[in-house]
């Protein structure tokens, strides 16, 4: 909007300077407002073609360091691991994060969820999504690629990582060997 004012006013002057200007300006003038126009339209394009790529690029906000942030959520009481830590900007104020937080138990994750959002919050993110993963039982790692059951009807079966091992599907095994 204020460039087509900016544009309505030049093309009047233009008119003006016609008739008081030398004919040989005369062929000058138009090419040279046009110019002026043309830089004043890029001066004011130009942040907001940055800003709306750094929100397609889901970059993190230049207002937020995320590399601070993933520190001070692993210093909060129970939290024994973050990771897949990801901020970034939805559109020009709504900033969101997601990240995954290891903890003991449930009670130790709901604890830990609301200092995490309370925190993120307080920096300007108010959209959070906390995975939860929880270290009470762990597994031994040869046990791990089948730690996921298909169900009943083993349909999916060829589909997961313990049929995919041998390269031949087997039966499903309940995992009951876990590290205390």
């Amino acid at each position: 909007m204020p460039s087509d004012a900016l544009n309505n006013t030049m093309s009047c002057d233009k008119v003006e300077m016609r008739r008081s200007l030398d004919p040989d300006w005369v062929l000058c003038i138009d090419p040279l407002l046009s110019l002026v126009l043309v830089a004043i339209i890029l001066c004011t394009a130009l942040p907001l073609l940055k800003h709306a790529a750094f929100v397609l690029m889901q970059s993190v906000p230049a207002h937020l360091d995320s590399n601070q942030l993933l520190r001070e959520i692993t210093q909060i009481k129970g939290v024994t691991e973050v990771h897949e830590f990801h901020i970034w900007s939805l559109s020009g104020n709504t900033v969101i994060a997601s990240l995954h937080v290891g903890t003991q138990n449930l009670e130790d994750y709901v604890y830990i969820a609301g200092k995490v959002k309370k925190h993120l919050h307080n920096v300007g993110i108010h959209s959070v999504t906390i995975q939860p993963e929880f270290n009470e039982l762990q597994m031994k790692p040869e046990n791990r690629l089948c730690a996921l059951e298909c169900g009943p009807d083993m349909k999916c079966h060829s589909d997961t990582c313990c049929a995919k091992q041998d390269g031949h599907p087997k039966s499903v095994q309940r995992i009951t060997s876990l590290d205390v």
